[in-house]
């Protein structure tokens, strides 16, 4: 186990000081925009800024992906992980106690084989304009994606995350993209004006046949969208509207916001 920790520790500080988040300010004290709040055992709660907080799963992936003892080959330890991105003036018992939730429900998305094969996985909810949930986080994601969610549904697994963020990104290309942001918001209001659940049938078959009818017309033949789906999140395809519900969360965050992306979305927003 001491082994494991160093190994964790050294990755988070390598990704921490690659990605300018330790510092030293001109007194020459060291400064971290990482924080542990709890290491004890398998269970740690970190803090790191949001725009980083995809990068920071993608540096976890590789110790939690590696055998847990590297000299004898041992098998891999799977973790649950719960991110939650808020204001950065929510209490943190609140932040603490609502990632504890979201870690509880991923239960439900692990399967005895890969609890065997000690495969990690990962769920997201995004609260910066969103009301805190004052019952529990599954509340919130039926409030989001409807009442049709089922716990563990919008599961990643850790080793996918990297894949997911690179994908998010590629939105941002306006010609190389196969959907472009506006193309994927106004998708999901064809689900929600017919007040259509976005976890069910229905809103998928909605989305699809809208999709299909915007590629006849402006691209010609539609690309294949289920491998483009299955692509994401390298679980089950989990229907199409709570994907691209979960892509538009999420994209903001594909990036560090670096001080010239912050100038860009600034005079996009004027």
């Amino acid at each position: 186990m001491a082994a494991f920790r160093a190994r964790l520790a050294e990755a988070i500080e390598d990704w921490a000081s690659a990605e300018g988040l330790i510092y030293t300010d001109k007194a020459g004290v060291a400064h971290a925009r990482v924080d542990v709040l709890m290491w004890g055992g398998d269970d740690m709660t970190f803090v790191v800024p949001a725009s980083h907080v995809l990068g920071f799963l993608a540096a976890l992936q590789g110790v939690l992906g590696a055998p847990f003892d590297k000299d004898k080959g041992t098998a891999r330890f799977g973790h649950r992980i719960g991110c939650v991105i808020a204001q950065r003036k929510t209490p943190i018992r609140l932040l603490k106690k609502l990632a504890g939730s979201a870690e509880a429900a991923l239960r439900d998305a692990v399967t005895p084989e890969m609890r065997k094969a000690g495969v990690s996985v990962v769920s997201l909810d995004v609260f910066e304009s969103a009301p805190l949930p004052f019952a529990s986080i599954l509340d919130h994601r039926r409030t989001v994606y409807g009442q049709g969610y089922r716990s563990g549904a919008d599961a990643v697994l850790l080793s996918h995350v990297a894949k997911m963020a690179a994908a998010l990104r590629e939105l941002d290309d306006e010609e190389g993209a196969i959907l472009k942001m506006s193309q994927i918001y106004r998708l999901l209001d064809v689900a929600r004006l017919s007040r259509r659940d976005l976890c069910s049938k229905a809103a998928d078959e909605a989305i699809a046949e809208a999709m299909k009818g915007h590629f006849e017309r402006v691209k010609g033949t539609p690309p294949d969208m289920a491998a483009w789906e299955n692509g994401w999140t390298g679980q089950a395809s989990r229907g199409l509207a709570l994907l691209l519900a979960q892509v538009a969360q999420l994209q903001p965050y594909a990036q560090p916001f670096t001080d010239e992306r912050a100038r860009v979305l600034s005079e996009a927003v004027q």
